[in-house]
């Protein structure tokens, strides 16, 4: 996943182009490996042997355990399957990205990745199977297959997967849970899984909330060297609000971050966006109503009303109750319709992290996005550590991995911002 950040301006300019390209993120997905059956691991249809899919989670230093989950609470997630064969969809990806190549540019037509690349439906019809057979409710199956849902009672999963599941309360007060051992499948079905999402939740992606200047140094900060901007037709202009709120917190505002990307250059060719998708990966609300005054400030009350009219919010998992959020959703929002004022913006929310404890799963964005396959774009500003998201969500990367290469074989950019630490996450308490 992406690192954390407050401004979202590295990519912007790659949105207002006509072509965009994918580069897909070789993590690769881990091998099983066969477990010694011993105690009841050797009972499990028919006896079959087992096999590891991934190492147990660890907790944050913090975190507090508090026992069992109880036998009969409801625990979803998702077993993630292998593409039918990964070398070929990585070879397809390096071909349709490759300018020197006859198939440059020729991505996958929309909906046909799981024909093509997906698992076989023997394979899922396996998977679906057993996890019946365990007792378990498949709740579904992405459409391009890689996804198999399914839902039970602790006691159930527990069984099923062969691991405990411990409650956890974590340093920031909210409940997490996770496997106590490697979640193990039988043989005849671990081959082709990658990992098992939904059993740990030990860490959570969030944002970094927006420093601010003291009261005290407003409108003292130093701002930025003042730089005269022509504005071409169709560019941003700062209202003289959003110029004063800049000159208070020492910020930029839009047109000057959009003139130092050099994007100014596309707004004076005409090309605002126009025809481009983007989602954004949000898990937090926003109000719509505080982007229309953004557009008004930067675009003019006409332009802004066109430009809300192409703004959706599509729900993920129960989506968000109505409101403002911290301002981490309504910044990628606003960046966004400033830098790219005739894209169309689709806005997938999903459950606050925390919020639903053993049910909040941060792929469920990405599936949501990837599998409409309706924008060309997508950015995330959501994101943690990587190492403490191996720790917490042993498997997560591994799935969102698949994901991207779907995403890079389709022609779709996924971006994750590097704005408040860059690459340092890991190396500061925001961990």
């Amino acid at each position: 996943m992406g690192t954390k950040v407050t401004m979202r301006i590295k990519f912007q300019r790659a949105l207002i182009g006509a072509a965009l390209l994918a580069v897909p993120i070789s993590i690769g997905s881990q091998s099983a490996a066969v477990a010694s059956p011993n105690g009841s691991g050797t009972a499990h249809q028919g006896r079959q042997a087992l096999a590891s899919i991934e190492r147990a989670a660890v907790a944050p230093e913090g975190a507090k355990a508090l026992g069992p989950l109880s036998p009969t609470e409801t625990v979803e997630g998702d077993v993630v399957l292998e593409p039918r064969d990964n070398s070929a969809l990585v070879s397809f990806i390096n071909e349709v990205t490759n300018k020197s190549s006859s198939s440059f540019g020729r991505y996958l037509a929309r909906g046909s990745f799981a024909d093509r690349f997906g698992p076989l439906p023997s394979t899922i019809s396996k998977v679906r199977t057993v996890l019946r057979a365990d007792g378990l409710d498949v709740t579904g199956i992405s459409s391009d297959g890689l996804f198999v849902g399914f839902k039970g009672s602790a006691q159930l999963v527990e069984r099923a997967f062969h691991t405990g599941l411990e409650s956890y309360r974590l340093p920031d007060g909210s409940r997490g849970s996770a496997a106590t051992s490697a979640v193990r499948l039988p043989s005849s079905i671990a081959r082709y899984v990658t990992a098992v999402v939904g059993l740990d939740d030990l860490v959570h992606p969030e944002a970094v909330s927006l420093l601010r200047a003291p009261r005290s140094a407003r409108g003292k900060v130093a701002g930025p060297r003042t730089v005269k901007i022509v504005h071409p037709h169709g560019s941003p202009t700062a209202c003289v609000a959003a110029k004063a709120a800049a000159l208070s917190n020492g910020g930029l505002t839009d047109d000057a971050i959009a003139n130092s990307y050099g994007a100014f250059g596309l707004y004076g060719s005409g090309d605002l966006g126009a025809g481009q998708h983007v989602a954004l990966y949000e898990l937090e609300p926003f109000a719509a109503s505080d982007v229309g005054t953004f557009d008004k400030c930067y675009f003019g009350a006409a332009a802004a009303k066109s430009m809300l009219s192409r703004l959706r919010v599509i729900p993920v998992d129960g989506g968000q109750p109505a409101g403002s959020g911290s301002g981490e959703a309504i910044l990628d929002v606003e960046d966004i319709s400033a830098m790219a004022s005739g894209a169309d913006i689709d806005v997938y929310e999903g459950p606050s992290p925390g919020t639903n404890g053993i049910d909040y799963d941060p792929v469920d964005g990405y599936v949501a996005i990837i599998d409409a396959d309706q924008d060309q774009v997508a950015s995330s500003s959501w994101g943690l550590c990587e190492q403490s998201i191996e720790q917490g969500q042993p498997g997560l990367q591994q799935a969102e991995n698949l994901l991207f290469e779907q995403a890079a074989a389709q022609g779709q950019s996924v971006f994750g911002a590097a704005g408040d630490n860059g690459s340092d996450d890991c190396n500061t308490d925001e961990t």
